[in-house]
């Protein structure tokens, strides 16, 4: 019996996960064209080399440690650090213990796409391209985001000697789209750990201790975690292994192992959407002070963008598999 075991699917989903990714791709394309944003096909990019038949990043080294989120539906800033982390030690030639933790409270209360009620790995991988990002020491976690409790931006401590990623490090972003299983497998295995959504509300997952996930899991996609790598067990079922935000005390230690290649959206919706970021180090910009905005999205600003979420969540972002705004390198 886990901690979790003891709650409805909907108290669960209010408290640990981002309960406000609910939405209609109808609703979120209409809404958008009205604000004059483009709606494009996401950039994928290219692999030349097929995968290799598994992949563990954590057995080599560079994947960070296991963060708990706590009572806010951050998941997506700790899936963005927790991705990061791991191209950027994958950049730098990092391992374990040199992986230097981020600053998920950062994008808490610094972008304003990140909140405790749900986000995306593409808003706020275009917050640290053009504003860095800092160190968990630097600016800790409170489990808290600045538009629930009116906290500021800390943006005295966003110095460039305090900034772990500058500004220009990350280049962009790529996002793969709905049932792209080729393309995850592909990032995963030849380019390192990808943010994924995921539903994390049923009992299969929340409740997890080991093996495989094989069911029965909806697709409920209201969480994220990074898929650190894939395998295959001794009997012969392939899987994927999860890096998740609810501390060492979930499933194996913080990791958890989901069937892979079952078609569609994938076990508990988890070849839905999923994004990893562009790392470029050469690219840093050490001159350059933080901003409290977002760079620009299309005709309208973020900060535009941000101001209507309190009519439609985030989560019509999220459900907007092939149609969200994606950023070229």
């Amino acid at each position: 019996v886990t901690r979790f075991a003891d709650r409805t699917d909907e108290e669960f989903a209010n408290s640990r996960t981002a309960a406000g990714l609910r939405g209609s791709v109808e609703d979120l394309s209409g809404y958008l064209r009205s604000f004059g944003v483009p709606l494009v096909r996401s950039y994928v990019q290219s692999v030349d080399k097929p995968p290799p038949a598994s992949k563990n990043w954590v057995d080599e080294g560079v994947v960070g440690i296991i963060k708990d989120q706590g009572l806010c539906g951050s998941c997506a800033s700790f899936a963005t650090t927790g991705t990061l982390e791991s191209h950027y030690a994958l950049a730098m030639h990092q391992t374990n213990s040199s992986i230097v933790p981020l600053s998920e409270q950062q994008l808490l209360d610094c972008d304003l796409t990140a909140a405790c009620d749900g986000g995306l790995p593409s808003g706020t991988f275009t917050y640290i391209k053009a504003n860095g990002l800092t160190s968990e020491t630097v600016y800790p976690y409170e489990a808290r985001n600045s538009a629930t409790f009116s906290q500021p931006c800390k943006r005295d401590l966003l110095t460039p000697n305090n900034l772990v990623v500058q500004p220009g490090v990350v280049t962009g972003y790529t996002q793969i789209n709905t049932g792209d299983y080729d393309t995850l497998l592909s990032a995963v295995g030849l380019l390192g750990p990808v943010a994924t959504m995921i539903d994390g509300t049923t009992p299969a997952f929340r409740n997890y201790q080991s093996g495989v996930i094989t069911g029965p899991c909806g697709t409920s996609t209201l969480h994220i975690v990074v898929i650190v790598g894939y395998g295959e067990t001794a009997d012969g079922i392939k899987y994927w292994l999860i890096k998740n935000s609810w501390g060492t005390g979930w499933g194996d230690k913080g990791y958890a192992k989901v069937e892979r290649g079952t078609g569609g959206v994938g076990m508990c919706g988890i070849n839905t959407l999923s994004w990893y970021p562009h790392v470029s180090v050469s690219s840093a910009v050490t001159t350059a002070a933080p901003t409290n905005n977002p760079p620009t999205v299309g005709p309208r600003s973020a900060a535009a963008v941000g101001s209507f979420t309190s009519q439609f969540s985030w989560g019509l972002l999220a459900l907007a598999a092939t149609i969200i705004i994606s950023i070229r390198p």
